[in-house]
């Protein structure tokens, strides 16, 4: 996720829809006193501006169990001890202010359920030679994984970002967002996490019962805006 101050904008980052390559992209026009969240992989090493910076909070405000986890000297969990990746919007105005919330842009991306469940799949198993059928990974209780997305940015089932940039038109829909806040001639998004999915089709991994099950699982994003199988 990203905070800048300098433009006034609020990228709140779902899963498996682009946020990485958004973030790579816009990390290097932020400003000194803007939040970049960590962003180890995928050529933030190589971007220059993509270095993490303000987003965690003093020790003195962060949860009591993660000051506990520091006093035991074992990692600290992502919630509790500042802003993060894939930070629910409700978070992120909580520990901004309902001022800063509502003067500055804030936007997501969203994709369609059934491509983004394909996408997942691949990304979850892109170290596996031999991964399980796309079946399985919809059906099984111990391989299938969900990208919970709606509730990253809404609240009680309302959404509370500006703009939900649909993923099929991610370049187009972010540099028009960018104008409004004064950054003209768009800013080229990298191929960030890319590569582990195959160019196919994604209704070609689904039969009508697993098309159902995914329909059922992402029923508020389908609902709100309009996708289709």
């Amino acid at each position: 996720m990203l905070v800048s101050h300098k433009y006034g904008f609020i990228f709140v980052k779902t899963r498996k829809t682009g946020g990485s390559s958004v973030e790579l992209a816009l990390a290097p026009l932020c400003g000194p006193d803007d939040i970049v969240t960590p962003l180890k992989e995928y050529g933030a090493s190589d971007t220059p501006g993509a270095e993490p910076r303000n987003h965690r909070l003093p020790r003195s405000q962060w949860s009591a169990g993660n000051r506990l986890r520091q006093t035991l000297g074992r990692p600290q969990r992502n919630r509790g001890t500042g802003f993060f990746q894939h930070m629910p919007a409700a978070d992120i105005r909580r520990l901004l202010g309902d001022n800063i919330w509502n003067d500055y842009l804030t936007f997501t991306i969203e994709r369609n359920p059934w491509d983004r469940q394909v996408s997942l799949y691949h990304w979850h198993y892109r170290d596996y030679a031999s991964p399980p059928p796309f079946r399985a990974f919809i059906r099984s209780p111990l391989k299938r994984k969900k990208s919970r997305n709606w509730s990253m940015y809404t609240v009680n089932g309302k959404v509370i970002v500006d703009h939900v940039i649909p993923y099929d038109r991610l370049q187009a829909g972010l540099d028009e967002l960018l104008q409004k806040i004064g950054i003209r001639g768009g800013v080229p998004l990298p191929q960030a996490k890319s590569g582990f999915r195959a160019p196919r089709d994604y209704r070609d991994y689904y039969d009508d019962d697993t098309k159902r099950i995914v329909a059922n699982w992402y029923a508020d994003e389908i609902r709100t805006f309009g996708f289709e199988f």
